[in-house]
C-alpha cells in the first residue's frame, strides 16, 4: 500500500494526516478520543480502489492540542485544499460523523456523498452520562473509566477490538476531559438544517449501540432528503471495527455509486 503523511500548519496549529491509493478521494473522520488508525481496516480495503485520507482532528492523535479557537470543518475545508482535493466522499463516526454533518452543511459543494456512522449530531441533546471523572481521579482513571463506559458494552466481547481501542486511548492527551473547550460553535445548528443536506447519505449504525445514537440516526435519516440506514448486527458503536467486512462491503456499493444505491 503506497502511504504517504503529513502536516498541514493551520490557525495556530498543526493537522497531521495520511493519504494512500489513488483514486476518487474519501476522506474518515475518527471519533471522540480516537485518531486516524481506527480506520486500519478502511485504508488497507477502499486504498485499492480510491485515494483515501485519514487525518488526526484537532485536539487528537499527532495533531496539535487547541491553543485557540478553532471549527473542525474549517480545518478539514484547509486540509482537502492542501491536498487539492475539491471534492469527496466523506465518512464519519461518533464525533466525525457530527463534523462530516457540520462541514456537508458549511461546504456542500466539496461533498460528494456523506456516509454517518454512530453519529453524533449538534442540536441534539445528550442523553447519555459522559463524565469520566478526570479531575477527580486522574487522566489514567479517567481511560478506564472511557473504555469500561456503556458505549462499548457490545465492542468489549471482542477482544482483539479491545486491544486496538485500547491502544488508541492510551495515546489520547485527554485535554478535552481537563481543558474547557475552544471549539467555535458551527455557523448552524445541524439537526434544523438537516433538510438542507443534498447528497446522497447513507447512515450506519450498530444494533448494540446506545439507544441515544439509534435515536440520532432516526433523526437523520428523517431529515436528510436522500438518505437510507443500515442497522448492522452483533455490533456496538464502533461498528467500522467491530464488523469491517461487512461495513466495507455496504461502503463500497454506497460510494461506487450513490445516486443508486
Amino acid at each position: 500500500m503506497n502511504m504517504t503523511s503529513g502536516t498541514l500548519s493551520y490557525n495556530g496549529g498543526q493537522i497531521y494526516y495520511e493519504v494512500a491509493g489513488s483514486g476518487k478521494p474519501i476522506v474518515f473522520v475518527h471519533g471522540f478520543t480516537l485518531d486516524h488508525t481506527m480506520w486500519q481496516s478502511q485504508v488497507e480495503f477502499f486504498s485499492k480502489d480510491y485515494k483515501v485520507l485519514t487525518y488526526d482532528a484537532r485536539g487528537f492523535g499527532k495533531s496539535s492540542l487547541p491553543d485557540g479557537p478553532y471549527n473542525h470543518a474549517a480545518d478539514l475545508r484547509v486540509l482537502l485544499k492542501h491536498l487539492d482535493i475539491d471534492q469527496v466522499h466523506i465518512v464519519g463516526l461518533s464525533m466525525g460523523g457530527r463534523i462530516a454533518t457540520n462541514f456537508a452543511l458549511e461546504h456542500p459543494g466539496m461533498v460528494i456523498s456523506l456516509t454517518l456512522m454512530d453519529s453524533a449530531l449538534d442540536g441534539y441533546k445528550s442523553e447519555v452520562d459522559w463524565n469520566v471523572h478526570a479531575k477527580e481521579q486522574g487522566l489514567e482513571k479517567a481511560k478506564e473509566n472511557w473504555l469500561n463506559h456503556e458505549l462499548f458494552t457490545v465492542t468489549q466481547k471482542r477482544p482483539e477490538v479491545v486491544a486496538a481501542l485500547r491502544s488508541i486511548v492510551e495515546r489520547y492527551s485527554g485535554w478535552h476531559w481537563l481543558h474547557h473547550d475552544l471549539q467555535d460553535p458551527s455557523d448552524t445548528c445541524a439537526r434544523d438544517h438537516l433538510h438542507e443536506i443534498d447528497k446522497p447519505t447513507f447512515v450506519i449504525i450498530g444494533e448494540g449501540d446506545l439507544t441515544y445514537f439509534h435515536n440520532i440516526s432516526k433523526v437523520l435519516v428523517a431529515g436528510i432528503p436522500d438518505s437510507q440506514k443500515v442497522v448492522v448486527p452483533d455490533a456496538g458503536h464502533m461498528v467500522n471495527m467491530e464488523a469491517p467486512d461487512k461495513v466495507n462491503r455496504l461502503l463500497a456499493c454506497f460510494i461506487a455509486d450513490p445516486s443508486r444505491s
